[in-house]
């Protein structure tokens, strides 16, 4: 039985290794447009990508420590008690942040530092957020267009 969960275990890292992967690859390009628009500098896609990867990474296994000291490993963020979920976003933030002032670069100068970081990284947060939205509300439009034209029962 111990194998089975050790095996299970290994599934689960890889698989969530490989969404990261994939997930990178997206938020990549995100991570360009808010350092465009919060610093005026564009870090190439390879660098954005790296830098995306190892954020995820990063912040994931944080996460993953915050909630085995509070004794929620398995919970969601938002079955967490709200001090909880307030300072697991704080510190996931903040994790992030960290890693963008060490890992994004200006062309000419180097890293953008942790204040900076911070910057894009709440730049990049808000254009998440803009899109989840739009995307949600486009998805409403066409399933209530569906409704309209295919009935609703």
């Amino acid at each position: 039985m111990e194998a089975l969960l050790e095996q299970g275990g290994v599934v689960l890292i890889i698989a969530g290794l490989i969404i990261i992967a994939i997930l990178s690859l997206l938020v990549a390009l995100i991570l360009q447009l808010s350092m465009q628009m919060a610093l005026g500098a564009k870090p190439t896609y390879g660098n954005a990508y790296v830098t995306t990867f190892v954020a995820y990474l990063v912040v994931g296994t944080v996460q993953s420590a915050f909630r085995a000291i509070t004794g929620n490993p398995l919970d969601s963020e938002l079955g967490l008690p709200p001090r909880e979920w307030l300072v697991l976003t704080l510190i996931s933030y903040v994790t992030q942040s960290l890693i963008y002032g060490l890992l994004l670069k200006y062309p000419e100068s180097g890293a953008i530092g942790f204040g900076k970081g911070m910057f894009v990284s709440l730049i990049q947060t808000v254009l998440v957020v803009v899109i989840t939205i739009a995307i949600l509300f486009a998805v409403l439009i066409l399933v209530f267009i569906a409704t309209l034209i295919f009935g609703g029962g």
